[in-house]
C-alpha cells in the first residue's frame, strides 16, 4: 500500500497547489465499481429525518414537502395542483420501491446535503449523483426557477479538494433523471472527506428537485485483465471449438495483493468465482453464451481500497443443430432429394464422389452405387459447424405394362383395361371417372369422351412405383335434326336448316328432287307440291345411322301466321303472309296497344315485317293486324304475337 501511496504523492502535491481546478483529474484506465453508494434505501418511505440534510431544512413525511422541507420517498404524485411533475420511481436500477431525497429548496445559497464518506487515500475518485427537476415548466407563468447545484468535496479540516457546478438543471418531460459527475484526488493519509451539495438558486416558482444514487468510484489505475494469447479484450469462439483460455492480471503499486476473479453474463452484475484467487485464471469451455470476466484487487487490511479491473469478454456462439433427414429411400432410376436444416451454409459429401454445397441437393437417375451414408456439414454465419448423416437406400421398383396402348370405340360402349398382374403389387388408375374400379389391374372403362388412363403400379412395402397409360378413344354417335317444317308457294325457295354431329359422319337428303344439293346440311328447296325430306346421318366408324324429317308444305291459299320470333336465330325471324303477293291491291297494317301503326305493306311491293318499329326492335306482346285483299273487300282482322 505504501508503494502505491508514493506512486501518487507527486500528483497529490500538485492537487493542493491548484485548489479547485483539481476537479479535472485524469484517470488513465477506467473507474471501478463505487466503493461508496448512497441510494436512500428502499421499501416504505422514511418516517424520520436523516442526518445528512442540514438543520435549516425541516423533515416532512409526505409526498409533497412545503418550501424549506424535505422528505425521503419512493414516488411523488400530484403535488401543489400539479405544479410538480409526477415522479413515479427512483433512479436506482432494479430497485423495487427505491427511495430518493425530495427537496423543496429555500432561496440560495443553501446546503441541502452534507455527509462524511470514507474513501481510499491517494486514489483518484469519480463522484456523481442523479438529479430530477420536479417542476412542470408550463406551470410557472412568471418564469421557472431551476435548481443550480454545486457538488463539493472537502477535507475534514475544511480545505476544498474539488467542486463541480451543474448549472441550471432542466426539467425533463416526462420527469426523469440527469447525471452529473466530476473527479478528484483523495489526499494522502486519511481517506475521510466531506461531500456537500449546495443549491445556489433563489426562491421562486420552482427550485424543487430530487436526489438519488450518490456514488464514489475509484480509478483502477494500472490494473488490467487480459488474455494470455491475444491483446484483444474480446474473444469470439464457436461452442465446439473452445479451448482453455488463460486470463492474466497485471497491476502496479500493490505489494502482496488479494485477487478475486469474477464473472458475469450481462456485464453489470458480477459474481466471485470460488477459488479463483491467483494472478491467472484458467477459463474452461462452457455452454454457448456471452461471458464477462474481471478481477478485484486490494492490499491486505485495505478492503476499502478494492478496485476492479477492466472487463474482458468471451462470446461463445452456439453450435448449430445440424439436421439431416435420418433415412432416405430412392427408387432405382428416380430423383432423390436429400434434406438438411439448421444453419446458413451446407456441405454434403457421399458415395461416388458426391460433393455439393446445396442445402437440399437432388441426385437424378439414382443407381445402386449411390446408396450409402451421406454427411452434411451445417455452418452458421459465425462459422460454427456441426454434422449429421443421412442413409440412402435404393430399391428396384416394379415395371408397369398394359395389354394395349390405345383402343377406339363408339359412344356408350365399354372396354376392359389390363395392366400387369402381380398379387404383390398395388394399382391406382387415374382419372377414376368412367372406371368400374380404380384399384384393380383390369377395370372396365366406360368414358363419355376420349380419355387417357394412367395406371400407377407400386409395391406398398417400399412405395417405389412405375406408370403406364392407355388411351381410350370415344367416337361420338351420329345425331341429326332436320329442322322445323317449312311453307312455300309458287316454287318460292325455302332454306332447309339441318344439323348433324358425331365422329366421322356422312349425311344426305332424300328424295333429292327440287333440292339445290342433297349433300348439304342447308340446301334450298323449291318443290311444286308438299314434300317430306329425310336427312340421314351415318357414322363411318360403324356407330350407326340416324334420320330425321322435315316437311315443306306448298300452299296455294292465303295463310296469315299468328306469331313470329324476330331473334335472328334463322327460324320465324319475320312475319310473312303466304301468297300475299298474289293480290296486288292488298294492304296489310299492324298496330300496337296504343294504336300506333308499327308496320304496313302492299301486295304489289310486299316486304314481310322484321319486327322493328322506327328502326328499333318492337316490344314483345300482342299486336292487331288488318288485311284487305282488294278494294272494297272485307277487312281481315286478327291478333299477332311478337315473341322474344
Amino acid at each position: 500500500m505504501l508503494t502505491r501511496i508514493l506512486y501518487h504523492s507527486l500528483f497529490l502535491l500538485l492537487l493542493f497547489i491548484i485548489g479547485e481546478k483539481t476537479q479535472a483529474q485524469v484517470c488513465t484506465s477506467h473507474f471501478s465499481d463505487p466503493t461508496v453508494s448512497i441510494d436512500f434505501g428502499s421499501g416504505a418511505p422514511l418516517a424520520n429525518p436523516i442526518p445528512q440534510v442540514p438543520a435549516g431544512y425541516v423533515f416532512s413525511p409526505g409526498d409533497c414537502p412545503a418550501t424549506g422541507h424535505y422528505s425521503v420517498r419512493n414516488s411523488s404524485f400530484q403535488c401543489f395542483n400539479n405544479l410538480w411533475q409526477v415522479l413515479p420511481f427512483d433512479h436506482t436500477p432494479n430497485d423495487v420501491n427505491g427511495n430518493f431525497l425530495l427537496i423543496n429548496a429555500l432561496g440560495g445559497p443553501t446546503d441541502v446535503f452534507i455527509d462524511t464518506v470514507s474513501l481510499c487515500s491517494g486514489l483518484i475518485f469519480e463522484a456523481g449523483a442523479w438529479f430530477s427537476n420536479l417542476v412542470n415548466p408550463f406551470s410557472c407563468t412568471s418564469g421557472e426557477t431551476r435548481p443550480d447545484l454545486t457538488l463539493s468535496v472537502y477535507s475534514l479540516t475544511g480545505i476544498l479538494i474539488a467542486s463541480y457546478n451543474t448549472g441550471e438543471i432542466l426539467a425533463l418531460q416526462p420527469a426523469g433523471w440527469t447525471n452529473y459527475r466530476f473527479r478528484f484526488a483523495v489526499p494522502i493519509g486519511s481517506g475521510d472527506v466531506v461531500f456537500k451539495i449546495t443549491d445556489k438558486s433563489f426562491q421562486g416558482c420552482g427550485n424543487d428537485f430530487a436526489i438519488d444514487d450518490i456514488s464514489f468510484s475509484p480509478c483502477a489505475g494500472d490494473v488490467k485483465a487480459s488474455f494470455s494469447n491475444t491483446v484483444a479484450p474480446e474473444i469470439a469462439v464457436c461452442e465446439e471449438k473452445q479451448v482453455n483460455y488463460i486470463l492474466t492480471s497485471s497491476y502496479v503499486g500493490y505489494a502482496s495483493p488479494l485477487i478475486q476473479w469474477q464473472f458475469s453474463t450481462d456485464g453489470n452484475n458480477f459474481t466471485d468465482i470460488p477459488g479463483a484467487n491467483g494472478t491467472t485464471f484458467i477459463r474452461t469451455p462452457t455452454p454457448w453464451g456471452i461471458y464477462y470476466y474481471r478481477f478485484s484487487i486490494y492490499d491486505p487490511g485495505s478492503a476499502s481500497c478494492k478496485v476492479n479491473s477492466n472487463i474482458v469478454k468471451i462470446d461463445v456462439s452456439r453450435s448449430p443443430f445440424a439436421q439431416g433427414v435420418n433415412y432416405v429411400y430412392g427408387c432405382f432410376g428416380s430423383t432423390v432429394t436429400l434434406g438438411s436444416a439448421g444453419g446458413s451454409f451446407y456441405h454434403w459429401i457421399g458415395p461416388n464422389g458426391f460433393d455439393t454445397h446445396v442445402e437440399n441437393p437432388s441426385i437424378p437417375n439414382v443407381d445402386f452405387d449411390d446408396a450409402g451414408t451421406y454427411i452434411v456439414q451445417v455452418t452458421t454465419t459465425e462459422g460454427c459447424s456441426a454434422y449429421d448423416t443421412t442413409d440412402l437406400k435404393i430399391y428396384l421398383g416394379p415395371a408397369a405394362s398394359v395389354a394395349f396402348a390405345e383402343h377406339a370405340m363408339c359412344e356408350g360402349h365399354s372396354v376392359q383395361l389390363s395392366a400387369i398382374v402381380d398379387p404383390t403389387l398395388r394399382y391406382r388408375w387415374s382419372p377414376a371417372e368412367g372406371l368400374s374400379n380404380d384399384t384393380i389391374s383390369n377395370p372396365v372403362a366406360s368414358p363419355l369422351e376420349t380419355t387417357t388412363y394412367i395406371v400407377k403400379v407400386f409395391n406398398e412395402t417400399i412405395t417405389c412405383y412405375d406408370t403406364a397409360s392407355v388411351k381410350v378413344i370415344v367416337w361420338e354417335n351420329p345425331k341429326v335434326d332436320a329442322g322445323p317444317d317449312k311453307f312455300t308457294y309458287n316454287q318460292k325457295p325455302v332454306l332447309l336448316v339441318g344439323v348433324a354431329s358425331g365422329s366421322g359422319i356422312n349425311y344426305s337428303w332424300s328424295p333429292p328432287v327440287y333440292l339445290s344439293s342433297s349433300l348439304s346440311l342447308r340446301p334450298t328447296a323449291t318443290p311444286v307440291q308438299t314434300t317430306t325430306y329425310t336427312l340421314a346421318v351415318t357414322s363411318s366408324y360403324g356407330c350407326g345411322t340416324v334420320t330425321d324429317t322435315v316437311t315443306v308444305k306448298v300452299i296455294d291459299s292465303l295463310l296469315i301466321p299468328t306469331a313470329f320470333t324476330p331473334n335472328h336465330d334463322g327460324l320465324n325471324d319475320s312475319w310473312e303472309i303466304i301468297t300475299f303477293t298474289k293480290y296486288p291491291q292488298a294492304i296489310v297494317e299492324v298496330y300496337n296497344r296504343w294504336g300506333e301503326r308499327v308496320y304496313g305493306s302492299t301486295g304489289s311491293n310486299y316486304k314481310p315485317w322484321d319486327g322493328k318499329f322506327r328502326g328499333q326492335p318492337a316490344d314483345p306482346g300482342a299486336y292487331v293486324y288488318y288485311v284487305r285483299l282488294r278494294k272494297n273487300a272485307e277487312v281481315i282482322k286478327g291478333i299477332l304475337n311478337l315473341i322474344e
